[in-house]
C-alpha cells in the first residue's frame, strides 16, 4: 500500500481545526475505537502511520459492519461526515455510510444513509452532506465493507464531523423523532449536483423501499430496500445506477414504498 503521511497524519487534524468564517468547525474522532460484532474481521492499529486502523477479514463477502461512538458537541447541527480511507485493491471497499441514533437500549434511527462506493487506492478524503442533521444521544459512525479477497485490507483514517451552532430556538428546534404520518419529503438541494438528500417519515415499523426512476419509468437505483422502525430517515443519492455510474443529467423521480403506501416525488440532476 503507497503511504502518504498527510493524508491521516496530525498535519491534517491541525489544518482542519481551523473554524469557517460563519462558525463551522470540524470534531475529529481516531478511528482506533472502531468495533465489529463480525468474528471474521481483524481491526488493528496500522503500522505507518499509527494513528490509522487497519481492517482484514477471514472470509470475503459484503454486509461486514464496524462502528464508532461519536461525540457530537451539544446545540449543533452536522452538516457533513468526512472519512479518511486508502484501500490495497479496489475491488475490497467501503460500500456504505450511515449514521445511526440511539434513542434507547433497543431504539435505533438511521438518520443518514450514504451508499456510495469508496473505491480509492490512493489515500482519499470522502465528504458526505449530513444537511443540517441535528443529533441527540449517542451517535454511532457504521462503514459497511465489501471484501473481494481475503488478502486485501482497508485502511481507515481520520474520521470527522463537520459541524456549525444552531441558530434556532428551543421551540425551534426539529421535533421528537417519532412521525405521526408516513411522509416522502422534496429532496434538497433540488436541482441538485453531485448528491441530494431524501428524506421520509415512517409512524411505525415497515418494509421500506426507496427507488430512482428515469423519465422513461425505468428503475435505475434502489437506494433502501430493508425493513425499518418508526422514525425520521435520510438517504443520499449521488447522481448513480445501480451498477456505479454517473447518470446524465435530466428529471428524475424518486419513490417511497412502505407497505401499501407509494409516494413519489420528482427532481432534476443538472450538470
Amino acid at each position: 500500500m503507497k503511504r502518504t503521511s498527510t493524508a491521516f497524519s496530525l498535519a491534517v487534524f491541525l489544518l482542519s481545526l481551523a473554524p469557517a468564517a460563519w462558525g463551522q468547525y470540524t470534531v475529529w474522532h481516531s478511528p482506533l475505537t472502531f468495533t465489529s460484532d463480525n468474528a471474521n474481521l481483524s481491526i488493528r492499529p496500522s503500522f505507518s502511520p499509527a494513528t490509522a486502523l487497519l481492517v482484514s477479514t477471514a472470509a470475503a463477502g459484503d454486509l461486514q459492519w464496524i462502528h464508532l461512538g461519536l461525540v457530537v458537541p451539544s446545540n449543533v447541527q452536522i452538516d457533513s461526515v468526512i472519512v479518511y480511507y486508502q484501500l490495497t485493491n479496489s475491488a475490497s471497499f467501503i460500500s456504505q455510510t450511515r449514521l445511526t441514533r440511539m434513542n434507547g437500549p433497543d431504539a435505533a434511527f438511521i438518520q443518514l444513509d450514504d451508499p456510495t462506493d469508496l473505491t480509492s487506492t490512493d489515500p482519499s478524503r470522502y465528504a458526505t452532506s449530513a444537511a443540517g442533521l441535528v443529533a441527540t444521544g449517542t451517535i454511532t459512525l457504521a462503514l459497511r465493507l465489501n471484501f473481494a479477497d481475503t488478502g486485501h485490507s482497508i485502511e481507515i483514517g481520520a474520521i470527522g464531523l463537520v459541524v456549525q451552532p444552531l441558530t434556532t430556538t428551543v421551540e425551534e428546534q426539529p421535533r421528537a423523532q417519532i412521525p405521526e404520518t408516513l411522509k416522502l419529503q422534496q429532496n434538497y438541494p433540488n436541482p441538485f449536483n453531485p448528491q441530494t438528500i431524501i428524506e421520509y417519515e415512517m409512524p411505525a415499523a415497515g418494509k421500506a423501499e426507496v427507488r430512482i426512476y428515469n423519465n422513461l419509468g425505468q428503475a435505475v437505483r434502489t437506494l433502501v430496500d430493508e425493513e425499518k422502525t418508526s422514525g425520521l430517515y435520510r438517504v443520499v443519492w449521488d447522481g448513480k445506477d445501480d451498477q456505479g455510474s454517473r447518470l446524465a443529467s435530466g428529471v428524475y423521480f424518486y419513490q417511497l414504498k412502505v407497505n401499501d403506501f407509494v409516494g413519489a416525488k420528482r427532481m432534476i440532476l443538472a450538470k
